[in-house]
């Protein structure tokens, strides 16, 4: 079945504890590493316990992008080709390391301003990032599966999915919604459309556009296949 997916930015009221648009979607990470003097990807343990985080980990690589492992997470990327820059064993020495000489860019003239995060546990990588806000110099991005209160800009682990095959565009989700951020767009033959616009799409309680579908054809859907496609988009858009 063919599906349209709509990553929503804003959507836990958690995010107006660090201020509206540190929650984002992925073609935003993406510009972010793009725009970025010198991006890094830092790695955590459950790479030991997740495959695909171990090849998504590698396509950054392979975007130019050096990983710094911590833990054990060097181990499964040694074993498909990846030699990290240095391997922390603990937030103690990833700091030490930003301090010194080693935190070098490729033209060695200072560190890395863009830091990305991938596969650490919720409460760990909290930690790591509430440390790391004290360094000024330093853009901290979330691209794991939860929500990160403490990096300066996390991705969204929300979207809200639309069944193009299901959707007649009847209009009941554009007239229910409050934001006004769902419109129907006439197509060539197949009557008519959903375009969601991301930026006012709220996540809202109610969940009105789902809930007015009397086809089925709009779910919010959370996690796991979906924060890997969004892994994807990031990748597709460097």
């Amino acid at each position: 079945m063919i599906e349209t997916v709509y990553y929503i930015p804003k959507h836990e009221i958690s995010d107006k504890q660090c201020r509206e648009g540190m929650v984002v979607e992925p073609k935003a990470i993406a510009s972010l590493i793009r725009s970025a003097r010198r991006p890094i990807l830092i790695t955590g343990g459950k790479l030991l316990e997740d495959e695909n985080l171990v090849r998504y980990a590698v396509k950054f690589h392979k975007k130019g992008i050096p990983i710094v492992a911590t833990g054990a997470s060097s181990k499964p990327l040694v074993e498909n080709g990846v030699k990290p820059i240095f391997v922390s064993r603990t937030l103690h020495y990833l700091t030490q390391y930003m301090l010194d000489e080693s935190w070098k860019g490729f033209d060695g003239k200072g560190g890395y301003d863009l830091i990305l995060f991938m596969g650490f546990t919720p409460a760990y990588l909290s930690r790591m990032l509430s440390a790391l806000k004290h360094f000024s110099n330093v853009v901290t991005v979330s691209i794991d599966e939860f929500y990160q209160p403490n990096a300066k800009f996390s991705l969204t682990d929300f979207a809200l999915i639309v069944r193009d095959e299901l959707c007649i565009g009847c209009g009941n989700c554009v007239i229910v919604c409050p934001y006004n951020a769902i419109e129907c767009q006439s197509i060539v033959k197949n009557g008519r459309r959903l375009t969601v616009d991301v930026r006012f799409c709220k996540d809202c309680e109610y969940v009105f556009c789902a809930d007015s579908c009397p086809y089925d054809a709009i779910e919010f859907r959370k996690g796991g296949e979906i924060y890997y496609k969004a892994l994807d988009v990031i990748l597709n858009n460097l």
